[in-house]
């Protein structure tokens, strides 16, 4: 007969939950090159770029709660749209390109699971996390962009990939709560085989 305290200890207590978010970006950026150096022998090259995004995701998660540990699965989908303006290159006052508005639609898969558990630290609450995926993406991975220059008649086509086909990653965030505030900090990594990608991050929130 097994001792009762580790049976006790992995006792399940379980909790699922689904949510959505819905957000938006719009960048406006300069271009700027020093060409006086090249090969080339030309003035600086410039350009004025704005875009914009908007995104919608649902996300479905299931939480096991232990007395160790608490694990929660998640699964979700996200999709963006992502729009490029149009844009002209210049050089000493001279157009010698332009680039054509272009919009690229994403759709990504997260995969994962959550490893957390809350305990006291004083008058404070404190959550450590660490947080494995895997994300599949789909649809306009590579952006298309018509470009056209000065004094040639054809246009040409700029491919770039934005974006792996499959990345893996993973967010460590240890996040402090009393009363109505709750603060965190948080370092995540995202890699695939074109790209990575770092990121550190802090939030204050004030329930009311």
């Amino acid at each position: 007969m097994f001792p009762p305290e580790p049976a006790k200890a992995w006792r399940r207590r379980r909790r699922r939950r689904s949510r959505g978010r819905l957000g938006s970006l719009h960048e406006r950026a300069a271009r700027w090159q020093d060409r006086r150096s090249g090969a080339m022998q030309m003035a600086d090259l410039s350009a004025d770029i704005s875009s914009w995004a908007i995104s919608a995701g649902l996300r479905a998660e299931y939480t096991f709660r232990t007395d160790f540990v608490d694990i929660t699965p998640h699964a979700g989908v996200r999709y963006t749209h992502v729009n490029v303006n149009g844009y002209d290159m210049e050089s000493g006052g001279l157009t010698v390109l332009e680039g054509d508005a272009y919009h690229q639609d994403i759709w990504s898969f997260p995969v994962g699971v959550t490893f957390s558990k809350s305990f006291d630290a004083g008058a404070w609450r404190v959550k450590p996390s660490i947080d494995l995926r895997v994300t599949p993406n789909a649809g306009d991975i590579e952006s298309k962009a018509g470009v056209r220059f000065a004094g040639v008649s054809e246009p040409a086509t700029m491919r770039s990939q934005t974006l792996d086909y499959v990345t893996y990653g993973g967010t460590a965030g240890l996040e402090f709560s009393k009363d109505n505030v709750k603060l965190s900090l948080n370092y995540s990594l995202d890699a695939g085989e074109k790209s990575t990608q770092h990121g550190v991050y802090a939030t204050f929130r004030y329930e009311f």
